[in-house]
């Protein structure tokens, strides 16, 4: 058996680099008073950036404190730039694995020049914190910031390539689940939760689980017909259908709108904190509500973006074409292409709406009837361990097909 096909070794190499992943959260910067800085947690200016995909983990400034924050900026960047600039776009639809590659590569400088950026502004707050604040202090916590999140950034890759899944969502994925196991169990042992409130809440995620692989699994069957159909018995069959997914963007509109309201949350309220038209806005319309409004749009607009670059209907169209397959009472080219946009756009809108929702209806319960559906875990948080998960699964049973033909053909 190839190794590439090997579940075991895949898994193993996938648990491998997360346990690296976990340790680095666990080793301290040094020069830095971790008590004080564990106490002033909630109140100081970079926890929201710290916390994006981890709440309740640990207060503690670690080695691996940035994560993979600046790459998942860097690939909203990237995405954002593809739709203005057809230089990009073509790497990313027409170039095929060295378009990819060379499209991987610029992200990984730009994830670079975001860890800079990133780090210095983290450092820059940490004067309080700081034993001796000197220069020698900001370089040297800048640069152990920047080489965590390289090499943070090394270890997605390698799981994505070794191991099980796309790296920089397993590592999400699980900062994400250990964060929720840990508030569980304060939960059970420490604030001695009682049983009916427990059943409930648990009762709570199992429905709201079930309803996220629902509309995760959900397809619209597009009817096709081939060239062979023609002349067999199953010209009417039902069997034949391209399936599209109803939320076709996935996880990834979550993560990079999360991604991109955590920097915008950190310059409203650190870098433009002193203008005088922040505190009017405030005053218009709350930051909470402001920030949910913000938090819809992003993913709307990502979910639009993410799903115009994985699916193209042109090249969908032609595939088709190429393949002698049509829609049925659909012509071939430019009505295929018309009826896959529209098909498209509907779905997305349905997928925006969903995400949108997942997001809006918690915060809305909590903030007009101080009801606390998902204390402890953001309703994102859980579509997003929905959707790694989901996609661990299915990548897990292609290994075993593939060991199975393997084992069939020889």
């Amino acid at each position: 058996m190839r190794p590439e096909n090997n579940l075991r070794l895949r898994l193993f190499q996938t648990m491998k680099f997360i346990a690296l992943e976990r340790l680095g959260l666990f080793v301290p910067i040094p020069g830095i008073d971790q008590k004080l800085f564990s106490s002033d947690y909630s109140n100081n200016a970079i926890s929201n950036l710290l916390n994006v995909f981890d709440n309740n983990q640990a207060p503690k400034l670690s080695v691996f404190a940035l994560g993979i924050i600046p790459y998942i900026n860097a690939t909203i960047t990237i995405q954002i730039l593809s739709s203005a600039f057809p230089a990009l776009k073509k790497l990313q639809s027409e170039e095929g694995e060295i378009g990819k590659k060379k499209l991987n590569k610029i992200t990984k400088y730009l994830s670079f020049c975001f860890a800079f950026i990133e780090s210095l502004a983290i450092v820059l707050r940490l004067q309080k914190y700081a034993f001796d604040w000197n220069l020698y202090f900001i370089v040297q916590t800048t640069l152990i910031l920047i080489s965590g999140a390289m090499l943070v950034m090394w270890l997605a890759d390698n799981i994505s390539y070794k191991g099980i899944g796309t790296g920089a969502s397993v590592i999400i994925f699980v900062n994400i689940a250990s964060a929720f196991a840990k508030f569980l169990l304060n939960q059970l042992f420490v604030h001695s939760i009682k049983f009916l409130d427990f059943a409930s809440y648990f009762a709570l995620i199992v429905f709201s689980i079930a309803c996220i692989v629902f509309v995760q699994e959900a397809i619209r069957k597009v009817p096709i017909i081939s060239a062979k159909q023609l002349d067999s018995t199953s010209f009417y069959s039902n069997d034949y259908f391209l399936p599209l997914r109803i939320n076709q963007g996935g996880v990834m509109p979550i993560i990079l709108a999360s991604s991109l309201l955590a920097l915008v949350d950190y310059v409203i309220r650190y870098g433009l904190s002193t203008l005088q038209a922040v505190y009017f806005i405030n005053d218009i319309l709350p930051f909470k509500i402001l920030f949910l409004l913000l938090y819809s749009a992003f993913i709307i607009f990502f979910n639009y973006l993410y799903c115009s670059l994985v699916l193209n209907c042109f090249e969908l169209s032609n595939n088709l074409k190429k393949a002698s397959v049509v829609i049925p009472s659909i012509r071939p080219g430019k009505m295929t292409e018309k009826f896959f946009k529209d098909t498209l756009d509907n779905l997305t809108l349905f997928g925006s709406g969903f995400l949108a929702f997942i997001v809006l209806a918690p915060n809305f319960l909590e903030f007009v009837f101080h009801i606390r559906v998902f204390k402890g875990l953001a309703v994102s948080s859980l579509l997003i361990v929905v959707g790694v998960a989901i996609d661990l699964i299915k990548q897990s049973k292609t290994y075993v097909i593939a060991k199975n033909y393997e084992n069939m053909v020889h």
